[in-house]
């Protein structure tokens, strides 16, 4: 839904998708978004593994993990 409104609006098709958020946060972005391919990146605390492996349990989502340098 749009900030103010009760009217929920569609999101345009998200084919790449890259996110730099936390553990839940990132969890919850790709709820929302379902993109088809997802490159996750974190230069912080964030637990890649876990992330990686629960992002794998979604369905129709390709996650594409590169290391940082």
């Amino acid at each position: 839904m749009r900030a103010g409104s009760s009217r929920p609006f569609l999101l345009p098709e998200v084919v790449v998708a890259f996110t730099s958020f936390h553990d839940q946060q990132l969890l919850n972005a790709v709820a929302m978004l379902q993109p088809k391919i997802l490159y996750p990146y974190h230069i912080t605390d964030t637990n890649m593994a876990r992330v990686e492996e629960a992002l794998r349990a979604v369905p129709g989502v390709e996650v594409r993990i590169r290391p940082m340098k």
